[in-house]
This record gives structure tokens, sequence and C-alpha cells, in this order.
């Protein structure tokens, strides 16, 4: 509003209005014989102004806070499942270690280069103790290896070779890691 020259004397209060409201107060006073009179009071500017507001602020609460943290859980989500899939690939199947080769110790047998212990129990080999042997040709109690090779890591606790086959290519034909890596 405007208006020309001093206006301190002018004590007429003024209130802006939406479009939307207008057309209701409009079509209240049309259907109204007698004047229309509106009191604003100090509670109905408030509540009014908060219904206004409450829209634009559910909005930013979701932009602000609900979105992130969507966000932030489908990348922990995504994460957890690739960490999943890590892990299981670092470890041996069961069928496969179950199919390694076993043999029976006896000391008598025991060659003068052979261990005389499970490195990972440190127990020294008895007599009629079943031993899991890995393709490096380590040998272990086969309580101790296959817990190992099935859920911590799918090499050989001693020379760390994996006791997987390697996957062979069609371009590489028979080639064996150990060939190629010489």
């Amino acid at each position: 509003m405007y208006a020309e020259g001093d206006t301190s004397d002018v004590i007429i209060p003024s209130v802006f209005i939406g479009h939307r409201d207008f057309v209701k107060l409009y079509s209240m006073s049309a259907s109204s014989e007698t004047p229309l009179e509106i009191e604003l009071k100090a509670g109905d500017f408030l509540r009014y102004f908060f219904e206004k507001l409450k829209r634009p602020l559910i909005d930013v609460i979701i932009v602000t806070i609900l979105s992130p943290s969507l966000m932030i859980f489908f990348v922990y989500i995504v994460w957890r499942v690739r960490q999943h899939q890590i892990r299981k690939a670092q470890l041996a199947p069961i069928k496969m270690v179950k199919t390694m080769p076993t043999k029976v110790f006896y000391l008598s047998k025991r060659k003068g280069n052979e261990p005389e212990e499970c490195a990972i129990c440190l127990d020294d080999y008895a007599d009629g103790d079943e031993l899991r042997i890995l393709p490096c040709r380590h040998e272990f109690h086969i309580p101790c290896i296959d817990p190992w090779l099935t859920t911590q890591k799918k090499f050989c606790p001693i020379c760390k070779k994996d006791i997987c086959p390697t996957e062979r290519t069609p371009l590489l034909g028979a080639l064996s890691q150990d060939s190629r890596q010489a």
C-alpha cells in the first residue's frame, strides 16, 4: 500500500490475505444481507499462520530428515549385501572341503620331513588321528581345518595358498595358475 505524504497519523489496521481466503470472505459477504464484520484476535492469527505453515513444515522435515535417513539406510543395506558377498567369496564350499583327501596318522609311518603337530591347534598328532590334506600338501586335524576353511578363509593357514581350484579360461587353455605365475 502506498500513500503520498506523511501517513503516521493513520491507524487503520490492514491485513493481506490470499486469493482463496478473499473468495471465501467475498462469498460470505455476498450471501449475507447484513454487513459482515471480521474481528482478528491474536490467537487467531497464530493459529492461521501455523495451519498455513503445517504443510511446508512437513515438506521441510521430509527433505531434511527423512530423505537423508532413507538414503543412509539404503547405502547401509547395499554395503551389508556387498560385505556378505565378499565374505562368502572368501570361504571354501563345504562340499569341496569334504571331498579333499584325508589320511590316518601313524607315528611309525611318519617320514622325517612331515610335521608332528597340527599348526592350528598346536596339538601333537596321535596314532589314529584323521588328517585332511590340502592341495599344498599341508596336513591338519579334520576338526581344526574344516571350520577354518568354511568359516574363516579358504586359504591354507601356513602357506596362504587358495585351496579352491582356479577358474580356467578358454583363451589360456589348460594352463594352471601356478604355471602362469612362473
